[in-house]
């Protein structure tokens, strides 16, 4: 049974607990939930309560009438609360402490949900025509309340508003049984009772005062305050002064009868909401219904009246729309609104709003009411979603009690297989629930893509194995689209920014997995939920070894769109440039030339993720290899962390290098037979994976040193080969050592025997990529160790460059964010850097093919290394082949710096452009941007 059922459920007997009373008595009453319902002026919950079976008879309930305002201001007061018991208040009924609550007015002309619509008058009538007994207990005219009366009282046991209640509720039904008034005989009234018909008549003729109320405006000041002292009976005296209730509030556009519908006033709005229709109707504003029904707000197509709407038509919601917000169950405003007003209930969202299960009543009453009235399931919302997507999901903020709303759309016939605009389908929203998850596909849901990978995305497995135990496709991907642009998604788990179609739903949960967040508790909880995804999709006949194509460069569309889309945050907050918009979207079809054929596995191995389950795979080929050749070892050696990893070691799991005795994922691809020597299709072997440098920024060094010896140990004949670049292990292994800051991969091979004088394609040696760095001290023992095997310092690229000018160019803007990567200053030193190439003889004299010198070079970078050149002698107004001179190439890049060097005596200083040696920073000089 779910939770709200017994509301629905006929029964000749009271509902269990219905009639229950608590331990001891307050005036004398054993209090029942009855009681407390009556003291909390909540003639919602009494009518339930009675529904329920509650009994009144044999119950006082006068005392809870009559303590209903001393238990407001109880609310109201901020009584210190008993230490042990937090901000927890009335523990017992001694106790007169309450919760602390906020003020929930929030402005003059708002009312506060609970305190401001408390009220007694439904109550009194509802118990009396259940037989109740209110009548006053003691004879003598006062009564000793539980909590003591917190101002002064009537002449009689209460306060106003109940004896107003009280009074006026005599006019229909008797307080006390016949027997007892034949008993008792008449009561005579108070003073206090006769009072009370004097003060209405003097608030009738004060509200006619000339300037109290300005015909045809909404008067909301007048209005709430009313309201506010429960002075309902002046309502319709309101609408008869000229009080609009049609009409915007200036501030939050909310309209008195709305307030009313949101406060669950039934009876007042069954009796103002007909003024209101019948007076639309006389004045031509709204059309008299054709059916012969009573007018009603569900008969007009327009909330057009004679007064403006300064808050706009079309924002104005639905009366029921505003009804079902309420956390208070207005269940019975909302049958008014259906049954008597005849309202639409299929627009404004009204059942998306119940959807979403935000309080009980929702789920428990108002949505089985309307299913029950025919209510269309399959209405869309402006995201395409019907009733059912909205229940099953948890976007926008999803109630405690959507679970119980999708089990009833579900029940009473919805679409199982409704999509969305955005393509999700029901399934992919129940991702989070394998119950609901097997209700849809018991009733005929069909499992597509975005199912699978939403239970992924939720790592939820228990789901996924119920989806592909139901028919769906472990090896399943988006279906492509080629006509439409390529939208990336923000996932910090993924750096690989493949299409949405590329992904294989084990890629997804291998990568999902590979978030290597800092706290040891999460990553466990991740890392276990992964690894079950991954032995469900496994048992489902998932491989490991699918193709998907990624980009292989920045031309192809979909890198295009992604920098075109960076570009555009870029612009976010700022003005675009006028060019920015005239630069349309590339053609959206595929380009096969722009895109590499990859595997799943191989790219796991590469990215680092987990990878133990499939390659402990009985049948796994450890020599299958991708479209470019590669193998399996040779991703693993080209891996992020690196070859030497533990196989079974999981993301961001901590490990020791030094002492690990652990199967490492190149020793385990070698005892599958993996063949060490093969190389790819550029030519690469595990010594190139090894060795390449990465491309982008890097947080930690990948760890080669076990597999980097086994392979040079046992497998000589690799060390020396080159790729089709030209480069050699050796060549890669002092790039290596750029951006490590230490030569030990270099100095290994030079010690197994590499051959240090193999250029590479474009004549470039292993001293030009080496001198790029020579200011930093620790690359200067291997500098001199490949002096000492003979290179040439002198030795010429084909663009006739030496290592020199490489010494004085420094890096790329791209690759700059790589070499930075374990940067000390305490390491910097220029002296040194020149003294090693003054000692091999270098010659600073030297120009390129196109007649540069080294000042022509250093003219973009800081001006304290272009001026070791020109110490040297070195002429800045040396002509390169295309006429330019070193000042030349300083003015064309704006270096300033350099610039003023040759500026005119009598030039004004520049403070900005103040170069004070002793303060500057060293990381300028040697990694300029």
């Amino acid at each position: 049974m779910w939770r709200g059922a017994w509301l629905r459920a006929a029964s000749a007997s009271p509902i269990p607990g219905v009639n229950a009373t608590a331990i001891g008595y307050t005036n004398g009453c054993d209090c029942t939930p009855l009681y407390y319902a009556a003291l909390s002026g909540r003639p919602e919950i009494v009518s339930m309560l009675l529904a329920a079976g509650a009994n009144v008879k044999g119950v006082s309930l006068r005392p809870a009438i009559t303590g209903f305002e001393d238990e407001l201001e109880l609310w109201r007061r901020k009584l210190p609360h008993v230490k042990e018991n937090g901000a927890c208040g009335g523990l017992t009924k001694e106790d007169a402490t309450r919760p602390y609550s906020s003020d929930g007015r929030s402005g003059r002309d708002k009312l506060d949900p609970l305190e401001d619509t408390a009220r007694l008058e439904e109550i009194i009538e509802m118990v009396l025509e259940h037989g109740a007994d209110l009548t006053q207990q003691n004879l003598w005219g006062t009564s000793d309340t539980a909590y003591g009366s917190l101002t002064d009282t009537t002449t009689s046991d209460c306060r106003d508003y109940a004896l107003k209640c009280l009074s006026g509720a005599t006019k229909k039904h008797s307080l006390k049984s016949s027997q007892a008034v034949a008993h008792l005989g008449q009561r005579l009234p108070t003073f206090d009772e006769k009072l009370i018909p004097h003060r209405r008549e003097a608030t009738y003729k004060a509200l006619r005062e000339p300037g109290v109320i300005i015909p045809g405006k909404a008067n909301e000041t007048l209005f709430i305050t009313r309201l506010r002292r429960r002075e309902y009976d002046v309502m319709e005296e309101l609408f008869n002064l000229g009080v609009d209730f049609l009409a915007p509030h200036q501030i939050s556009g909310l309209t008195n009868l709305g307030i009313l519908v949101r406060g669950g006033f039934t009876s007042l709005v069954n009796r103002i909401g007909l003024l209101v229709s019948q007076a639309q109707v006389e004045k031509g504003i709204w059309s008299a219904p054709v059916d012969g029904k009573q007018p009603g707000f569900g008969h007009n197509q327009t909330w057009t009246h004679d007064v403006s709407d300064c808050s706009g038509q079309e924002s104005r919601p639905a009366f029921l729309f505003q009804a079902v917000h309420q956390a208070v169950p207005v269940f019975g405003m909302v049958c008014l609104l259906v049954e008597t007003f005849g309202v639409d209930f299929n627009e404004d969202g009204v059942l998306h709003s119940l959807a979403k299960g935000y309080h009980w009543w929702h789920v428990a009453q108002a949505l089985p009411y309307l299913l029950s009235k025919g209510a269309n399931l399959e209405t869309r919302n402006s995201r395409g979603q019907t009733p059912l997507h909205v229940a099953l999901g948890t976007e926008d903020g999803a109630g405690l009690f959507h679970v119980d709303a999708a089990h009833q759309l579900i029940l009473s016939g919805a679409d199982v297989n409704a999509v969305d605009k955005a393509g999700r389908s029901c399934l992919s929203d129940a991702g989070h629930n394998v119950d609901l998850t097997r209700l849809l596909v018991k009733h005929g849901a069909i499992v597509h893509a975005d199912a699978i990978f939403g239970a992924i995305n939720k790592m939820q497995p228990e789901v996924l194995d119920a989806l592909l135990s139901a028919g769906g496709n472990a090896n399943i991907r988006v279906e492509k689209n080629d006509k439409e642009p390529w939208e990336p998604e923000t996932r910090r788990w993924d750096l690989s920014k493949l299409p949405d179609a590329e992904w294989y739903p084990l890629h997804r949960v291998a990568a999902k997995s590979g978030n290597t967040t800092y706290d040891q508790k999460e990553r466990t909880k991740l890392h276990s939920s992964a690894l079950s995804l991954i032995e469900v999709l496994l048992s489902h006949g998932d491989d490991p070894l699918s193709n998907f194509s990624r980009c292989s460069g920045k031309d192809c569309y979909h890198q295009k769109i992604y920098s075109r889309l960076q570009a555009k945050g870029l612009y976010m907050f700022d003005e675009a440039p006028d060019s920015y918009d005239a630069v349309g979207d590339p053609e959206y079809s595929f380009e096969p030339h722009l895109h590499e054929d990859c595997v799943v596995l191989h790219q796991l191995l590469a990215d680092g993720h987990i990878v133990h389950p499939f390659l402990k795979l009985p049948a796994i080929d450890a020599n299958h290899r991708d479209g470019s050749g590669r193998t399996l070892l040779h991703a693993a050696c080209s891996s992020k962390r690196g070859p030497d990893v533990p196989l079974d070691l999981l993301p961001g799991d901590p490990w020791n290098p030094q002492t690990s005795k652990e199967v490492s994922v190149f020793d385990h691809l070698v005892s599958l037979g993996a063949d060490v020597e093969a190389r790819d299709t550029y030519r690469q072997n595990v010594l190139h994976h090894m060795l390449s440098p990465p491309s982008k920024h890097i947080y930690e060094t990948p760890i080669i040193e076990k597999s980097l010896t086994y392979t040079i140990e046992k497998h000589p004949s690799i060390i020396d080969p080159r790729d089709n670049e030209g480069k050699t292990p050796l060549y890669l292994a002092i790039h290596r050592a750029l951006y490590e800051k230490r030569t030990t991969a270099a100095d290994a091979l030079l010690r197994a025997g590499a051959d240090p004088l193999i250029p590479d394609n474009e004549g470039n040696t292993v001293l030009h990529v080496l001198s790029r760095m020579l200011w930093v001290s620790s690359m200067r023992p291997l500098f001199n160790a490949l002096v000492e095997r003979g290179c040439d310092v002198n030795a010429r690229n084909l663009k006739g460059e030496t290592p020199l000018f490489w010494y004085y160019a420094g890096f790329d803007k791209e690759l700059h964010e790589v070499y930075t990567f374990n940067r000390d200053p305490q390491l910097y030193d220029e002296e040194g850097g020149i003294g090693a190439f003054e000692a091999a003889c270098a010659d600073f004299g030297a120009v390129d093919d196109d007649g540069r010198s080294l000042l022509h070079v250093a003219a973009e970078g800081h001006v304290l290394r272009f001026k070791t050149l020109t110490a040297r002698g070195l002429d800045p107004l040396l002509e390169d082949k295309s006429r330019k001179t070193a000042v030349d190439v300083a003015a064309a890049c704006g270096n300033k710096g350099v610039l003023k060097l040759f500026r005119r005596v009598d030039a004004v200083d520049d403070p900005e452009e103040d170069d004070d040696d002793e303060s500057l920073n060293v990381n300028d000089v040697f990694w300029p941007r």
